[in-house]
């Protein structure tokens, strides 16, 4: 039996972007004198053509939508509901649950179609994307923070309690975020158990990233792992059988401030530099990969790690790698650790309790 899927028809419009292309009969509307028992024309064609055959008509229905108060209902013309104003789009007839589930199902039924228009409408309106976003953002502040929450399993109402509990402070270190975004100081981070899904306090973004470095195995085992190895050398065995490569590592229009760079922060050479890459074969001691992220277009160089405490250059490590270990450090010199445990401890026992209470 063929469905409507398999089926094919040409619009018969003259200015048809899919002029002479077959599209699935979903695009047409229903007619009973039609061909195939669809409409000559296409969706698009046709809700165009009638615009133009009728433009008072349109304006007409308009008006009347706007006339009508707020606070008096409008029948669904989908699902034949009557509902309050609020759960209409603006001039829609068709409330906003009835259009979100038209708009599934069109995409279900032929998702390249609609995908098309999506990209298409995206492109020819960027500038009015972002008015809308911006106008979005200012009339409903809340918005962000709500739909931040919600991958929680929070409200926006617990999210504040939270906050006032707190004193809007980390609930590790006891201070206040200081993180910023766009000039605006970030909210606090809220800190989950990666492996019972449940929330355990607010924290700012510093502490939430050594949190995650002090959970993770892999990472604590790579960091042991590579302080165990270094000693506090140029030219420490990293990798055994290495052989000398000549690498062209940094640009020549940018070897006068990276020469200055390195003199500065590590008392060393570009040559010095160069030879301790060409030893690691490019790659970072600690994960032994190369380096991903990127500073603008090109990928950025390795970092030169470095003893705080005694300033000696121990390897090179690729920006994440280096991140890790200067959060582990600073959590060690700083007593963060302990505290970070103590931390997670209380809440794992919490949710154990609770668990014990329920069943």
């Amino acid at each position: 039996m063929t469905t409507n899927d398999e089926l094919k028809k040409i619009c018969s419009s003259e200015t048809c972007e899919q002029k002479d292309i077959e599209q699935s009969i979903n695009n047409f509307y229903k007619k009973s004198g039609g061909k195939l028992g669809v409409d000559y024309f296409c969706k698009k064609c046709r809700n165009t053509h009638n615009k133009a055959k009728n433009p008072d008509k349109y304006q007409k229905q308009k008006a009347r939508w706007l006339a009508i108060p707020d606070i008096d209902t409008i029948k669904c013309s989908t699902c034949k509901v009557k509902k309050v104003k609020s759960e209409f789009h603006h001039g829609s007839w068709i409330c906003k649950s009835c259009a979100s589930d038209m708009m599934k199902r069109k995409r279900k039924e032929d998702p390249e179609t609609q995908n098309g228009y999506s990209a298409k409408y995206r492109k020819n309106n960027v500038e009015k994307r972002k008015e809308t976003v911006k106008r979005s953002r200012e009339n409903n502040p809340q918005t962000s923070l709500k739909n931040y929450v919600k991958k929680y399993g929070l409200t926006v109402e617990q999210y504040e309690k939270m906050v006032v509990e707190q004193d809007n402070k980390c609930y590790i270190c006891r201070k206040a975020e200081t993180k910023k975004r766009k000039g605006k100081v970030n909210r606090l981070s809220i800190d989950h158990c990666h492996k019972t899904k449940k929330v355990r306090g607010l924290v700012c973004h510093s502490c939430n990233y050594k949190i995650g470095v002090f959970e993770d195995a892999g990472k604590m085992f790579r960091i042991s792992m590579y302080l165990a190895k270094i000693e506090y050398s140029y030219f420490s065995s990293i990798i055994p059988n290495w052989k000398p490569i000549h690498l062209k590592l940094i640009d020549h229009d940018d070897e006068i401030s990276v020469r200055q760079v390195l003199r500065k922060d590590y008392n060393m050479t570009l040559e010095t530099y160069n030879e301790m890459y060409n030893k690691q074969k490019g790659l970072c001691a600690m994960c032994g990969k190369p380096e991903k992220s990127k500073a603008g277009r090109r990928i950025s160089r390795l970092s030169v790690d470095h003893c705080h405490k005694t300033g000696k250059i121990r390897a090179l490590l690729c920006v994440r790698c280096n991140l890790v270990l200067g959060s582990y450090e600073y959590c060690i010199e700083n007593n963060l650790d302990v505290q970070i445990q103590n931390y997670v401890d209380k809440f794992s026992k919490v949710h154990k309790v609770a668990e014990v209470i329920n069943v």
